[in-house]
């Protein structure tokens, strides 16, 4: 069980929930189904809307550890990865021979 303190964007999305409950659904999963069942519900009723708004908030905190809602949901693009340069050969050793006499190699 998490006890660190919701963000922000979190404690604003549960007070415009009470208010106007389908958009603080839409600004925390965008178009989803979330979102359409929270319209319907509260066209039924103004209560189960906010019940409902919160769930998807709550769940989504839940499930992204409480970070920001506009950016939880999203595929951020993954993380610059630092990665050490592929080994090199050493350069051979220069050899000098004279003129009509071949180089040893071992």
């Amino acid at each position: 069980m998490s006890t660190g303190v919701s963000p922000t964007s979190s404690v604003l999305l549960y007070f415009l929930a009470i208010v106007l409950p389908p958009l603080a659904v839409f600004l925390d999963s965008a178009f989803s189904v979330d979102f359409l069942i929270n319209i319907c519900l509260t066209i039924l009723g103004w209560i189960p809307g906010i019940i409902h708004a919160w769930y998807v908030i709550s769940k989504r905190e839940r499930a992204t550890g409480a970070t920001d809602p506009l950016v939880a949901g999203r595929t951020a693009a993954p993380a610059a990865t630092t990665t050490a340069p592929a080994a090199t050969a050493a350069p051979a050793p220069a050899t000098t021979t004279a003129p009509g006499t071949a180089a040893a190699t071992y």
